[in-house]
């Protein structure tokens, strides 16, 4: 049995795989009587372990942009993730996670995530992504190696062509399991994959 730990009134807890909460949320359409509209990212970038988004969020009406969270939740409702806003202006928030440690000492357990937009228990959708954004997503992936090149920690983004919902694809493990090891020379890795 995995463990992972999930966001409980912003406090992280650890907890096991087979216990943690799911997001049961209501479907909102309003923050202070204002109607949401969309969610893209329009940029994603890094600085060493921090990854970053840049998301335009786009409202009918006036709302409180104070009342907004993010969190990188997967298929099975389970909150890999609190995604902090960093800075907001105009509809634009600056959001961040660190992967290796998004709460609790522990990374972000393996799995699809998608962004969500909530306030409070209302979810009002998953974060799409810009057309610019989305050719970009190959250069946004990471792979990079920890505990002395022993694991690697690999974050690869994706698109549903047939919603634009961006989605991240985070998996961690052993290194010598994923084919290399920082004793093998390049032959031997060119060998490995023939």
């Amino acid at each position: 049995m995995g463990f992972g730990y999930a966001m409980i009134n912003d406090s992280a807890e650890i907890i096991k795989d087979s216990e943690k909460p799911q997001i049961e949320m209501k479907k909102g359409e309003s923050v202070d009587g204002s109607r949401f509209i969309d969610a893209k990212v329009c940029n994603i970038f890094w600085e060493r372990i921090n990854l970053f988004f840049e998301v335009e969020v786009l409202f009918e009406g006036d709302f409180d942009p104070e009342k907004l969270q993010f969190f990188a939740v997967d298929r099975f409702g389970n909150v890999g993730a609190r995604v902090s806003v960093v800075s907001r202006s105009d509809g634009c928030f600056k959001l961040h996670v660190n992967i290796t440690n998004a709460g609790a000492s522990s990374p972000i357990p393996a799995g699809n995530y998608s962004l969500y937009v909530c306030s409070g228990e209302e979810f009002f959708g998953c974060c799409k992504v810009t057309p610019e954004a989305k050719a970009g997503l190959m250069n946004a992936s990471r792979s990079f190696l920890y505990r002395n090149r022993m694991y690697s920690f690999i974050v690869q983004f994706l698109v549903n062509n047939n919603s634009d919902v961006l989605t991240m694809f985070v998996m961690s493990g052993s290194a010598i399991v994923a084919g290399y090891s920082s004793e093998q020379s390049d032959d031997s890795l060119e060998n490995l994959l023939m």
